[in-house]
């Protein structure tokens, strides 16, 4: 840890003064240190490559590394390591390209351009040193999770490079594709390679088939029994990237791994764990005994600091969540951050994070070591971890865990925390989760100030969480933070931001207020929030239940059949508070001949004795049922069942309730 922070220190330093000649003595003497350390041992040379210690992404983001990469070619132009670094740089844009939205045309060749840039920048690194182990690496990468360019590929099959993504699509697409690049300050390559480096000789044929193993060959040549090119490929052989789950174990055990001591062949077996670490429900008592004796298992290894901590870490989150171990979490957790590793680049330690947090926070556990504080700041030493950084800004503004108070570097770690959650570097403990754990502690003023904050720096839910807080939704809310203007101030600072949530609760207000609904425009922008609410997975439902209750009651007959639409959608909705709902509306709609195909006092009752089973006891159903029965006068409500048996007339199953299974069936189902 301490290598890797002199080495932060350092690059930046070189970088803030633009001494690029100087800079690249330092990679090349980081590289040469590299070669003389044992397999595994020496880090910081591989963590530099990766180009994050060039610039402040929080700060300053793509752009500008882009840039500082650019003036670096720019000063050095026969040099290997810019070249290296720009084609690391240029590989992750095209990964958070291709997952930051949905597939498209436009994406896919956005990604495709990118990791040509990537390419032809490896490609020269590859020129210009003899032992060119990091550019191995890089074009290792780009052949297994992405896709080598179709012009290198010809270039190996002894042709003219010329296959190109962008002059196959529609100029449509290429001016989609364009904006991702240009966020990321990643121009297209303007001329495409006409050979190969000298260094790279023929594929055979199962290279040419998977040209990861190309690759991985030329970096062994340069560096054999080189760890971080053989974890490279690992990355790609574990179950989650359709790999067998015996590939790491077979991997580890075989020739490629022989002179390694137990730790870096533990490290490829803990790959395959790491990427299924998920913390069991307390009630799930065959996983979380399944859990504990794999940690403990795992705890008798010989193991790397980055492991071990991850391992105490994981296993201190179960016992806090899972065994109710408060005091043996509290021991792993301190035992994972005493381990010498570098907490902030694993993405996994969010849930553990979030456990210690809560620990600590909530359950009122006493820290004597100021643990909390220490696991702040090593989580916000690497790039995610945007929790640690909400944290880190709270403890700052309100001098909290040890933290000094300092208003300006409140200011600055509550930007990194927006910057990184909006960024997707948030693992396991998110920004306004950290805000209602501090509600849930007690911590108003605190929780209500990283709320505002979030919402100053305009974080989608923080002015929803703001109005839930006003509102007293929260739970537990002292009176002086309740505030119906302040809760509708923040509602409307929501939708305003494209909130569905805010968009349903604010649809359900005005449903439920005095407003004149039979008013066309006001019911059309009642029924607009709606509608755009029903793409949020939390709303959807109930955003059609209400559609339902809207449209049936103040709709044009066309749209009273909507309504019938969205309410049978609705009737068979796991949440039973849903059925009964809208089966107590279809009810209504029978009774009143609204958007069904005939009027049916039958059918009316039928749907809301349906509802009244699905939710005895519910108020609102029972008045509806009620209604629907006459039972205002027991002489009305009989004739209104006899007459509804007797004048029943035709009706289509399928506008009458769904059947029940029968008793025994429902045995049989509990017993499968």
């Amino acid at each position: 840890m301490q290598t890797l922070t002199r080495t932060h220190q350092a690059i930046r330093e070189l970088v803030q003064t633009s001494a690029f000649v100087e800079l690249n003595r330092f990679f090349d003497r980081l590289e040469a240190q590299w070669h003389q350390a044992p397999p595994g041992a020496f880090p910081a040379y591989l963590a530099a490559v990766e180009g994050h210690m060039l610039a402040d992404m929080d700060n300053h983001g793509d752009k500008a590394l882009s840039l500082v990469l650019k003036a670096w070619i720019d000063a050095c132009p026969k040099a290997y390591h810019p070249q290296v670094v720009m084609g690391m740089h240029c590989f992750q844009r095209a990964c958070q390209v291709q997952g930051n939205g949905q597939r498209s045309a436009a994406r896919t060749l956005a990604v495709e351009q990118i990791c040509e840039t990537a390419t032809a920048h490896f490609l020269r690194a590859l020129d210009r040193s003899a032992q060119p182990v990091a550019a191995a690496v890089g074009m290792l990468r780009i052949s297994a999770q992405l896709r080598e360019p179709g012009w290198l590929v010809e270039l190996f099959e002894g042709r003219p490079g010329r296959y190109r993504p962008s002059a196959q699509a529609d100029v449509e697409v290429q001016e989609a594709a364009a904006p991702m690049l240009v966020k990321h300050g990643v121009m297209p390559l303007a001329e495409l390679p006409q050979a190969l480096p000298a260094c790279l000789g023929r594929r055979v044929d199962h290279e040419n088939q998977d040209p990861r193993y190309y690759w991985l060959r030329h970096a062994l040549v340069a560096r054999p029994g080189c760890f971080e090119a053989i974890q490279a490929l690992a990355a790609y052989l574990s179950p989650g990237w359709g790999a067998s789950a015996d590939a790491l174990e077979l991997l580890a055990n075989g020739p490629l791994c022989a002179t390694w001591d137990e730790s870096l062949r533990n490290a490829l077996r803990w790959m395959a764990v790491e990427e299924r670490l998920k913390l069991p429900h307390a009630d799930q008592l065959q996983a979380v005994a399944d859990w504990q004796q794999l940690f403990d298992a795992w705890s008798q290894r010989q193991l790397r600091p980055r492991e071990h901590a991850m391992l105490l870490a994981w296993r201190g989150a179960l016992r806090s969540s899972a065994l109710h171990d408060q005091a043996g979490a509290l021991r792993d957790f301190a035992a994972s951050f005493a381990c010498n590793a570098d907490h902030g680049a694993m993405l996994a330690m969010g849930e553990p994070f979030r456990c210690l947090a809560t620990l600590i926070l909530r359950d009122g556990m006493v820290d004597e070591q100021q643990l909390l504080r220490s696991a702040i700041e090593r989580l916000c030493d690497g790039r995610s971890h945007a929790g640690a950084c909400a944290l880190r800004a709270v403890g700052h503004r309100f001098g909290l865990w040890g933290l000094p108070r300092s208003a300006e570097q409140a200011r600055v770690w509550s930007q990194r925390a927006v910057k990184r959650q909006q960024a997707g570097q948030a693992p396991g403990f998110e920004v306004l989760a950290v805000a209602r754990l501090l509600w849930v502690a007690n911590r108003h003023e605190v929780a209500c100030y990283l709320y505002e904050r979030c919402a100053e720096l305009n974080l989608p839910g923080a002015a929803l969480g703001l109005y839930e807080l006003h509102h007293g939704g929260l739970g537990n809310t002292p009176e002086d933070y309740l505030d119906e203007e302040a809760a509708e101030y923040w509602l409307l600072r929501a939708v305003e931001a494209g909130s569905s949530r805010a968009k349903y609760n604010l649809a359900c207000l005005r449903m439920e207020g005095d407003e004149d609904l039979s008013e066309r425009s006001a019911m059309l922008a009642v029924r607009r929030l709606l509608v755009d609410a029903l793409g949020n997975a939390q709303t959807n439902a109930r955003a059609r239940l209400h559609l339902g209750m809207l449209l049936r009651q103040f709709g044009e007959p066309q749209e009273r059949a909507e309504a019938v639409a969205y309410l049978l959608s609705l009737v068979e909705h796991p949440d039973p508070e849903i059925a009964a709902r809208a089966s107590a509306e279809l009810g209504l709609a029978w009774m009143q001949g609204r958007g069904t195909r005939k009027q049916s006092r039958f059918a009316a009752i039928e749907w809301a004795n349906r509802a009244v089973s699905l939710q005895p006891g519910d108020t609102a159903i029972e008045e509806i049922q009620a209604e629907i029965l006459n039972s205002h006068n027991r002489v009305k409500t009989l004739f209104t069942q006899c007459g509804a048996a007797l004048f029943r007339g035709t009706l289509h199953a399928s506008e009458l309730p769904p059947k029940q299974p029968a008793p025994e069936m429902n045995r049989l189902q509990a017993s499968a």
